[in-house]
């Protein structure tokens, strides 16, 4: 592991102050990580204004950075893996990319020294930019040396001065033996320096000050916490045995970084163990906890066959040593979820199909209004109270249809108006020409109440015939297309979804909130008010039933710290 996070594969040295490591992001994401050691203020300066540029350049869509991290011991750029496209020359960019990578390049490159490619998506990307450091070009030849090699004499001075060759060859033994052994001391410094990472021991078990003097012999700080064993099998533990390490064994540090120790301090109290929750209600597992020195903590609900309020799991789970925090996180039911169902579009059917529908669809017998003079068959649907194809709840919903009455004459009195209610617009007009009279729309309602057409006229039937007609015209608003719904039951299994975060050493103690997002982008705090500090590892597990990637986030007195962390459980 490259600073706790980043799974190594690979490593070559670019340069004697930086090297590249290929990796796996906590994520899952391929990365490239170049490192690099800075020596003196003048170099992280410089990398401060590097890691600037690249954020803008980030921040317009021109840099492919996954990770820019600068803080005392860790100096390095994570980029994503670049595609297997070829790198792009300065005369293959359009003119606004080539001018803004060129402006934001200098004095940290040109694109000729910068690896530009084309992404998957056919997006310029940079993937690559080379960081010099100030410390490591070469100083100007000095004044002294100059007029030293001024000073040497000239090989005619030196044949006059040269002594009888035997009593050189001694010397010139000796100069020799000298740089053989400076040069090998080079070498080893060399090899020390390209190498640059150390390997963290395994030291659980080992006495607490014992393994810090290994760390220390190693170039690694070290953070001593003393803890309560998490594990009933190190509950005998001695006092002063390394229980854990942060980063764990096997981890590839660079000297200079913090390991956390978490040891066993004297008297350390017993575990305690999770007690049987399951089926309690919440008022019940409370009283479970309490009586165990446990309290309850985060409660998470979700739809079950079990009753509303009943414990489905506790976490972590019945039997586990509980946290030191004493809280025992509750996965608990909100009860059965209610069924739903949906009708078909009923107007012109027979009003026994409706019916029958209506049962199938599992609701109640509905009430049914008759309207006379429709001119539609009798008992055929004119209009439903429920909109077709939406989902509605089954329990408690009642449908009210609208059907056609039995038929009446429509034959006027002599010289009377006749009865156009009912009647399609179209056909009341003909029959009023037919009269000599002229039937216009005087008014218009929108209602699945009323059948469509004709709903009011004035004079009213019967009455003697006026030149005009008054309608009243009812038109049948149209529903918005719907989607057919795909119906499907679900029963989503319990998933732990966990995280962790190391606080770097150094953080005052701050109150941490953790919070979870699931796919559907629901939002559920985790852990609230934690109060933590720099050294801590900040771990736990959160019970839900949400489908895909949870993404966790961490904030330190509201303010957000490190990566988010991505897992799918």
């Amino acid at each position: 592991m490259l600073d706790g996070k980043y799974e190594i594969t690979a490593e070559r040295e670019i340069t004697p102050h930086s090297t590249l490591f290929g990796g796996t992001a906590p994520d899952g994401t391929a990365v490239q990580i170049v490192w690099y050691d800075l020596r003196t203020p003048d170099d992280e300066r410089a990398f401060e204004r590097y890691r600037a540029a690249l954020r803008a350049l980030k921040r317009q869509g021109l840099a492919a950075v996954y990770d820019l991290v600068a803080r005392p011991g860790a100096y390095y750029v994570a980029w994503f893996a670049p595609p297997g496209t070829a790198r792009l020359t300065a005369a293959e960019l359009d003119p606004a990319t080539r001018d803004a990578l060129t402006a934001a390049l200098p004095p940290h490159g040109s694109l000729t020294e910068a690896d530009v490619r084309l992404d998957a998506a056919g997006k310029v990307q940079l993937y690559g930019l080379p960081f010099v450091l100030p410390s490591a070009t070469l100083p100007p030849r000095s004044a002294p040396l100059a007029e030293a090699r001024a000073a040497t004499p000239k090989p005619a001075a030196l044949a006059r001065a040269r002594p009888d060759r035997w009593e050189l060859r001694p010397a010139l033994l000796g100069i020799t033996l000298a740089l053989a052994g400076c040069w090998l001391l080079l070498v080893s410094f060399y090899r020390t320096v390209q190498t640059g990472t150390v390997t963290v021991p395994e030291l659980r078990g080992a006495e607490v000050n014992r393994a810090a003097e290994v760390l220390h012999t190693l170039g690694l700080a070290v953070a001593a916490v003393p803890v309560a064993p998490r594990d009933a099998s190190l509950e005998e533990a001695a006092a002063g045995t390394v229980l854990e390490l942060t980063p764990a064994a096997g981890t590839l540090l660079r000297p200079g970084r913090t390991v956390n120790l978490r040891y066993a301090p004297p008297g350390h109290p017993s575990p305690q163990m999770v007690p049987e929750l399951r089926g309690q209600s919440l008022a019940e597992a409370e009283r479970t906890l309490a009586a165990h020195g446990l309290s309850v903590g985060e409660v998470a609900r979700v739809h079950a066959d079990a009753s509303t309020g009943t414990v489905l799991a506790p976490a972590p789970g019945v039997g586990a040593p509980a946290p030191l925090s004493g809280s025992v996180a509750l996965l608990v039911s909100d009860g059965p979820k209610g069924e739903v169902t949906f009708l078909p579009d009923l107007t012109g059917l027979p009003l026994a199909d409706a019916l029958t529908l209506a049962q199938l669809a599992g609701l109640a017998p509905p009430l049914v209004e008759r309207v006379h003079g429709s001119g539609r068959a009798p008992d055929t649907v004119l209009a439903q109270s429920l909109p077709p194809r939406v989902p509605f709840p089954r329990d408690g919903t009642r449908l009210r249809l609208t059907v056609a009455g039995a038929s009446e004459s429509r034959a006027p009195s002599v010289g009377g108006t006749p009865d156009f209610t009912g009647l399609p617009l179209a056909e009341a007009q003909r029959s009023a020409r037919a009269l000599g009279a002229r039937a216009e729309v005087a008014a218009q309602v929108s209602t699945l109440e009323l059948p469509e057409g004709v709903v009011m006229q004035d004079p009213p039937p019967g009455s003697p015939l006026t030149e005009r007609v008054a309608l009243t015209l009812n038109v049948h608003p149209q529903p918005l297309p719907l989607p057919t719904p795909q119906a499907r039951v679900h029963r989503g299994e319990v998933r732990r979804a966990r995280y962790r975060w190391v606080l770097e050493p150094g953080i005052p103690a701050q109150r941490a909130l953790v919070t979870a997002q699931t796919l559907a982008g629901e939002r559920t705090v985790v852990l609230r008010d934690r109060l933590v500090s720099g050294g801590d590892e900040l771990t736990g597990i959160w019970l839900t039933t949400a489908p895909g990637p949870i993404t966790f986030t961490l904030t330190l007195n509201g303010l957000p710290y490190g990566e988010p962390i991505t897992v799918n459980p």
